[in-house]
Order: structure tokens, then C-alpha cells, then sequence
């Protein structure tokens, strides 16, 4: 096991123009035995990162170290690393074993130790009996199976996925996501894993990396970046529904949400800020029917639409010209088109700065 450090790695690809910068001085420590996920949209440069872990690219800058070798201008297969693409890249007229097996003869090690290691490997991923088969005569989850056993099977220092379940359906991809966390926990050993699923990020990773074009936003453990976002952009990303980011301002001790009749109490603490983004979670606006009368308090909303999942139902809300979601029990008895209001938990609000998108407070 290895630990993986980056200092202000960056990655300029040249063009007409003077060159694109993919990656900009990403800097990032990943402990022995972490899992660490790079998560962001597509073009962020999560897998540009990850290739240079890998030695697939080289850096424009910066350093990268694997346990205590710098490793910039080192050839991948010296670098103690196994990686797992998106595209299984299996080879077609191998075998399941032959191709868990083949960079271990290219090593040139003995059958017996080859036996071993397929065997081991087979074994804790649960495929002995696709052994013997072609890909072609496996479902994309056993290809990944296989995929993820030729990694297995050279124990390297370092695992890297680069969006490796992408390729399958939403049922698989739940048991993969299963699978390769059993795996973490039955090798410790250090995992990086780059995915555009946020709900994969938080759901394999110890620490999660949000990429945004070329940088790192925040890099903190799951209930971190759910719970206290640094920026706008990682409040907007994380979560599923996303935050609501709401316009205002603070003033006189007051929050006033931008063009609509409503006002809310500021958080302990936090001093008049001028134009802020009010950012809450859907299931911390409590929704309740407008009545009309002096007492109302709230964000007035119309529900445009009413989304049932059993366990819960989300609420779409119009509340002037923005579009807000809402979290709400399956028993809340409010329909499309009722006029409501929506009320922030206010110990769990989020302020940002309007201008930059920083967090307040």
C-alpha cells in the first residue's frame, strides 16, 4: 500500500490560442489505504488527474509522489499501480482466467503463484465459474467482475477506476458500487476513483475531491461536504435533489429574499453581508398551506408539480421566478397547484457570498 500525494499538479494541453489548461495546480494529499473520489461534470479534469496518477499523461507542473518516489516522468508499469476503465478492455479470444492472468506472465511469474492469485482473486469477487469463459459470453457486470480480477491479481499499491461502471444499468451499477466496497475493506488498500455519480462519490468514498473546471472546490469526508459546503458550486452538486440557492440580502439583522414578500431570521452570529445566496437543503423546507392571513411567515410558493417515491415525495415549487424543490413525508397532504409556504429549517441555513460564492460564516 502507498500513499498518493499531489502538489500543484497542473496540465496544459497546446493549442492555437496558447494552450488549454485542463488541470490548474491541484494539490492533494490521499492517505495509506484511503478511497479517495474525484467527482465533478464531464470536462472538470477528474480523469486528466487520474491519467497522471497513472502516467497515461504527463504534467505540465507540479509534483506527484506514490508512497516516497516522486513519480512525474516514471513509466506506468513502474509505478505499483492497477487501473480500471470505463471500457473493460477485455481480450476477446482469452479466457476469463487467461485474461486475469496475462500481465502476470508477462512478469514472467511462475504458474503455481499465477494459480494462486487468479484463484484469490476469483474467489473474492465471487466469478470461479466464469472462469473458463469469453467475454463474449458474459453480462457487462461479469465483464466488470473480470475486469476489476486482472487489477486484483497484480496487488498493487494503488487502485485507480476511472468511471468504471458507467457502462452499466442502474441495478448493476448498485451492486458493482456494493462489490468494490467490500473490496476496499477486505484490502486497505489506497483506491482512487473518479466518477461524474455523485451519488457513487457518496456513497464509496472516505474523502471526496469536487472538481470544477480544472480545480478542486472542497475536498472533505461525505457528511462534510453535505453538511457545511465551502462554495456554491459544491452546495449545487452535492446532494440529490441539489440545494436550493435562493437570492437575498442581509440587512438590519433580517434575511430578505430577493423580489418576493418574505423575510427570514439570520443565523446566530452572522453580521449584515449585503447580497448573499440563501442556500437549504429540500428536506429542511417545511411546507405548509398559505392561509393568508398576518401571522403567514415563509417563502410563498406554488407547488407545480408533486413527484411520489414511496419513501418520500418531492415537491417542485414556483416561488416567483425561481424553482425550488422540497422534501417531503409520503403522508404530506399537499397536491399540485395548492399555494403554499415554504419555511427553512433556520439551523440548518446556508449563506454564500453572492459575488464570489464562498460560505459565510
Amino acid at each position: 500500500m502507498a500513499s498518493v500525494s499531489l502538489a500543484g499538479v497542473r496540465k496544459i494541453y497546446p493549442s492555437r490560442s496558447g494552450g488549454h489548461t485542463a488541470v490548474h495546480d491541484v494539490s492533494l494529499e490521499i492517505r495509506d489505504g484511503e478511497f479517495m473520489v474525484l467527482v465533478g461534470p464531464s470536462g472538470c479534469g477528474k480523469s486528466t488527474t487520474l491519467r497522471m496518477i497513472a502516467g497515461l499523461e504527463t504534467p505540465s507542473g507540479g509534483e506527484i509522489r506514490i508512497g516516497d518516489r516522486v513519480v512525474n516522468d516514471m513509466p506506468p508499469r513502474e509505478r505499483d499501480i492497477a487501473m480500471v476503465f470505463q471500457n473493460y478492455a477485455l481480450y476477446p479470444h482469452m479466457t476469463a482466467r487467461e485474461n486475469m492472468a496475462f500481465a502476470l506472465k508477462l512478469r514472467k511469474l511462475g504458474a503455481t503463484e499465477i494459480e494462486r492469485r487468479v484463484g484469490e482473486a476469483a474467489e473474492a469477487l465471487d466469478i470461479v465459474r466464469l472462469l473458463s469463459r469469453r467475454p463474449r459470453e458474459l453480462s457487462g457486470g461479469e465483464r466488470q467482475r473480470v475486469a476489476l480480477g486482472r487489477a486484483l491479481v497484480r496487488q498493487p499499491s494503488v487502485f485507480l477506476f476511472d468511471e468504471p461502471l458507467s457502462n452499466l444499468d442502474a441495478r448493476l451499477r448498485v451492486q458493482m458500487r456494493r462489490e468494490i466496497a467490500r473490496l476496499h475493506r477486505l484490502l486497505a488498500v489506497t483506491m482512487i476513483y473518479v466518477t461524474h455519480d455523485q451519488v457513487e462519490a457518496m456513497t464509496l468514498g472516505d474523502r471526496i475531491a469536487v472538481m470544477h473546471a480544472g480545480r478542486v472546490m472542497q475536498a472533505a469526508s461525505p457528511a462534510v461536504l453535505y453538511d457545511t459546503p465551502a462554495n456554491t458550486f459544491t452546495a449545487g452538486f452535492i446532494g440529490s435533489p441539489p440545494m436550493n440557492l435562493i437570492p437575498g440580502r442581509i440587512a438590519a439583522g433580517r434575511l430578505v429574499v430577493a423580489g418576493l414578500e418574505a423575510s427570514l431570521p439570520v443565523p446566530p452570529g452572522i453580521a449584515d453581508a449585503g447580497d448573499v445566496l440563501l442556500g437549504v437543503r429540500p428536506e429542511h423546507l417545511r411546507i405548509v398551506p398559505a392561509t393568508g392571513g398576518p401571522g403567514d411567515s415563509g417563502i410563498p410558493a406554488l407547488v407545480e408539480i408533486a413527484e411520489p417515491l414511496g419513501h418520500e415525495v418531492l415537491l417542485g415549487l414556483r416561488a416567483g421566478d425561481r424553482e425550488l424543490v422540497a422534501r417531503v413525508p409520503p403522508d404530506h397532504a399537499v397536491a399540485s397547484g395548492n399555494r403554499v409556504l415554504a419555511r427553512p429549517d433556520p439551523a440548518r441555513l446556508h449563506l454564500f457570498d453572492a459575488a464570489s460564492g464562498v460560505r459565510i460564516g
